[in-house]
């Protein structure tokens, strides 16, 4: 009975602790399994997580990104704006300057015809004078228009000598007779040598080559020449020889007829040996009109003189307007240089005001719209700069409230308030606050 008790006993103990170990068992199952829920569930809150936080930063880049897409269609939008405005702003300026410059012309061109008007008249009333009064220069028109009279007779009749050598090769110079020609023929149609240029050149690349002067040539009234007269023309002409007769070649030339053909300054006559009888003529370039020298009579030399006089007073007269215009020019031109950097600088002074004006209400618009967060920042940045400014009055009203006196009796240092005659033997507080770095 013994024995059957013990077995019982440890068939009991074995019961238990299988038992146990199945419940520790089963806990540790239970256990893993929570764990493993955790862990799924903590990787879930993650995950989920991890997406928001993607899809936030996706909204915060797209946001961003429109947020930059639309700045710079504003700055695309103000810059277009702006080359509007100056292309406007240069248009008008444009405008205002040929407006100055039409106006300024039609004023001198009066005042020019005006002056050669009144230079005529002045000269007329000279010659016509029974008195026989002395001009400006203080000579009568009976001694000028023999003197005149004289020298012109000699030039047209008496023949030449070695010291005229020069002027006799220019009178027979073809060059010179075509180009006192040709200054009739557009004299007649109301055009001058700088109109030659674009009037005549055919195939219009802006220049006149040897084959075009060769077809003006043929339009010249009262001349004609043969081709190798045409070549010696040329040649005088074209000096470069690059195969185009320039302006600037032809100017050249016009000075040199000045020079050696003219009758008088500003007259239409000219000097030069006829090419079919082999004689000096005098030539008007205004009318046409060919005197050849044996055909000129004393009556009809002195009319020529009398014609010479008041076109010297009329060209004399216009060269001083021309002086006196483009010193007026130059006047203008400053003060309208003058004028339009007042204005540049008016605008611009506008604009900064305008930008100031503009930042102005733009960071009252921000403060409106934040006003909590505005007022605080605007509080604190108060303070602080209160306080700075506090704090350098202090400095220097603290620098001077304080100063260091030597005491003799007890030979040492102490410090005084120079308002309240305070005293201490140690350096004062606020002192040390405000200048720790000093020495003192």
């Amino acid at each position: 009975h013994y024995e059957l008790v013990i077995k019982e006993q440890h068939a009991e103990a074995q019961a238990r602790e299988q038992q146990a170990m199945i419940k520790q068992m089963n806990e540790q199952v239970e256990a893993e399994l929570d764990a493993e829920r955790q862990r799924k569930e903590a990787a879930k809150i993650a995950a989920e997580e991890r997406r928001k936080a993607e899809k936030l930063k996706e909204k915060q880049q797209q946001a961003y990104w429109n947020a930059q897409r639309i700045k710079a269609q504003k700055n695309t939008e103000a810059k277009y704006l702006l080359q509007i405005q100056e292309d406007e702003r240069r248009k008008r300026v444009e405008a205002q300057r040929r407006d100055m410059e039409e106006r300024f012309a039609a004023k001198w061109a009066d005042a020019e015809e005006a002056r050669v008007e009144e230079a005529r008249a002045t000269k007329q009333a000279w010659m016509e004078d029974k008195e026989d009064k002395p001009d400006s220069d203080g000579e009568t028109f009976s001694n000028k228009s023999k003197k005149e009279f004289l020298s012109l007779q000699r030039k047209l009749r008496e023949p030449p000598t070695l010291e005229e050598k020069e002027r006799e090769i220019q009178l027979n110079s073809l060059a010179n007779i075509v180009l006192i020609h040709m200054e009739e023929m557009l004299y007649k149609k109301g055009l001058g040598l700088y109109d030659l240029e674009h009037t005549y050149d055919e195939d219009g690349n802006g220049v006149i080559d040897h084959e075009e002067f060769k077809h003006i040539l043929t339009k010249l009234p009262g001349i004609e020449l043969t081709a190798v007269q045409n070549k010696t023309v040329l040649a005088e002409l074209d000096k470069n020889n690059d195969g185009i007769v320039a302006l600037d070649e032809i100017e050249k030339q016009m000075v040199i007829i000045d020079q050696y053909c003219r009758t008088a300054p500003g007259s239409p006559w000219k000097f030069y040996v006829d090419t079919t009888e082999d004689v000096v003529c005098m030539h008007n370039t205004v009318t046409g009109e060919i005197i050849l020298d044996y055909k000129m009579r004393d009556k009809r030399l002195k009319e020529i003189v009398q014609e010479n006089m008041l076109a010297e007073a009329e060209f004399n007269a216009r060269n001083k307007a021309r002086e006196d215009r483009a010193a007026d020019w130059e006047h203008t031109e400053r003060d309208y240089g003058a004028r339009m950097m007042q204005g540049m600088f008016r605008r611009w002074q506008g604009r900064q005001l305008m930008k100031r004006e503009m930042k102005w209400k733009i960071e009252l618009r921000k403060k409106e719209s934040d006003k909590a967060e505005g007022d605080e920042a605007a509080c604190k940045l108060q303070a602080v700069y209160r306080g700075r400014l506090e704090r350098r009055s202090m400095r220097a009203w603290i620098a001077q409230l304080y100063c260091k006196r030597f005491d003799d009796r007890r030979q040492r240092f102490f410090y005084e308030n120079v308002y309240t005659q305070e005293k201490s033997w140690h350096r004062p507080f606020i002192h040390r606050r405000l200048f720790p770095e000093t020495q003192w």
